[in-house]
């Protein structure tokens, strides 16, 4: 049966826990790439996320439904994730994404996409790993993900003409990338 995610809520906070593990399957994809492009090792992603959804699992009560589950989800992931950040940095430097790591978009987008299209995609991966990580979440959590402004907003504790600000702002600074890298290649050439 094909639930909604507040339908999925309702009757896990009724009894039904074992429902939960549908919200799981819908979602851990999203949550592990998130805690993947942030914390840059398998094994540290898969334990995140795993934190993410026990966390919201405890928390589940608290969600209201003013907004989706998956922003409300995120939003939870990325505080998850700011503090086992924080604590990382004060016990050792941090470590920086090595630039060839690629974002794990999932089966389904790459076996749709040409092979102009995956060298696309793969530039604009690269472009992604040299914006500020928040800059990067807030475009991937848009575009990606395909979430409003007002959901923006909330997930990253902003106001919405701020979360509008950043998108355009980070916009800007890929489309400079990638006018760098014509002109880089037109040199070539």
């Amino acid at each position: 049966m094909n639930y909604t995610d507040e339908e999925i809520v309702k009757m896990v906070l009724a009894g039904k826990k074992e429902l939960f593990g549908m919200l799981v399957d819908r979602y851990q994809l999203p949550i592990y790439n998130l805690m993947l492009r942030c914390a840059g090792s398998g094994e540290d992603a898969a334990d995140l996320t795993q934190d993410a959804f026990v966390r919201a699992f405890d928390r589940l009560p608290k969600f209201h439904g003013d907004r989706r589950f998956f922003s409300w989800l995120y939003s939870l992931a990325l505080n998850l994730l700011r503090d086992w950040q924080r604590k990382k940095t004060t016990r050792r430097a941090k470590h920086h994404l090595l630039e060839h790591e690629a974002l794990d978009y999932g089966k389904e987008v790459s076996q749709d996409f040409g092979p102009e299209d995956r060298e696309d995609l793969h530039l604009l991966e690269k472009a992604l790993f040299h914006l500020p990580s928040h800059t990067r979440e807030i475009l991937i959590f848009r575009y990606r993900h395909g979430c409003s402004i007002k959901e923006v907003a909330k997930a990253f504790k902003i106001s919405e003409s701020a979360a509008k600000m950043r998108l355009k702002r980070g916009i800007e600074q890929l489309r400079d990338m990638f006018e760098q890298e014509d002109t880089n290649e037109s040199q070539k050439n």
